[in-house]
């Protein structure tokens, strides 16, 4: 048997500060919706990336 120790961090992180970096990340064009969903620990950044697709495509139809 093998066995695999993973640790977590060894410091708290700030996820509100996380947060703002992948903001400021994601706006200057260097990391896509769907690497800062994953960098923020999103199960399925994909399927999250297609519900915001869907709704903004909502609130462009409301607009009109």
């Amino acid at each position: 048997y093998r066995t695999r120790v993973i640790w977590g961090p060894l410091l708290p992180q700030d996820r509100s500060r996380l947060v703002e970096d992948e903001a400021r990340l994601v706006a200057a064009g260097i990391h896509s919706r769907r690497r800062a969903a994953d960098e923020l620990g999103v199960q399925d950044p994909e399927t999250e990336f297609e519900r915001w697709l869907e709704e903004e495509a909502q609130k462009g139809s409301e607009e009109r």
